[in-house]
């Protein structure tokens, strides 16, 4: 665009004024584009024991898909962000990893509601860490009671580690960063407080 200044009596300036003034035809300056941003990487991180019991209250089995709870967690991140940030800007967000841990389905289970739950997050994207049942307890009867969860809150944990680089040494040149800038921990365990402060004291990524 081109802006041309006018003199007191109207006049534009002559174009072929040898001499520089404000009357001479000034270009505006082209502004410049915003340097493209890098999304902002998020992890997930599912206690999938706690997903079973909101699915057995809310009859979510058949039902419930994944990718809702997916879009809600990246949505109200966002939000969270937004208000954290003074400038106004919307984050830019990318879910790159989805994990959940349980324990291993027994045969019996493969076609019931928990079943179908990992099933569903299976198809939906999560990586499923699934540990052994812990042994059944023999009763005064003879019989034996049903194995207990496996060990999924350390999984839990591990993962958690994992994502936020807790296992690299950083020492080293070539050592790997966290791979998420934000962790999502989807649970409702008291049991995780103390690898989340531990977390929390090492720094980035940010907990949610």
């Amino acid at each position: 665009a081109e802006l041309v200044f006018l003199d007191l009596e109207g006049e534009p300036s002559p174009a072929d004024d040898p001499q520089p003034s404000y009357q001479t035809p000034v270009s505006l300056m082209t502004p410049q584009p915003e340097p493209e941003r890098e999304p902002q990487r998020v992890g997930i991180v599912l206690d999938h024991h706690h997903l079973e019991v909101a699915a057995k209250q809310q009859a979510l089995a058949t039902q419930w898909d994944p990718t809702v709870l997916v879009s809600a967690i990246k949505d109200q991140l966002a939000a969270a962000m937004l208000m954290e940030d003074p400038s106004g800007q919307p984050p830019l967000l990318e879910i790159v990893q989805c994990h959940a841990a349980d324990s291993l389905l027994r045969q019996q289970e493969k076609l019931s509601a928990k079943g179908r739950l990992h099933t569903r997050l299976e198809g939906a994207g999560f990586t499923m860490h699934c540990s052994p049942n812990k042994s059944s307890k023999p009763r005064a009867d003879g019989s034996r009671a049903a194995g207990g969860q496996g060990a999924t809150d350390v999984d839990v944990v591990v993962i958690l580690f994992d994502l936020a680089g807790a296992f690299v040494d950083t020492s080293k040149p070539d050592s790997d960063a966290a791979q998420c800038d934000h962790i999502v921990l989807v649970g409702g365990d008291s049991d995780f407080r103390p690898a989340l402060e531990f977390l929390l004291r090492r720094g980035p990524p940010t907990l949610r």
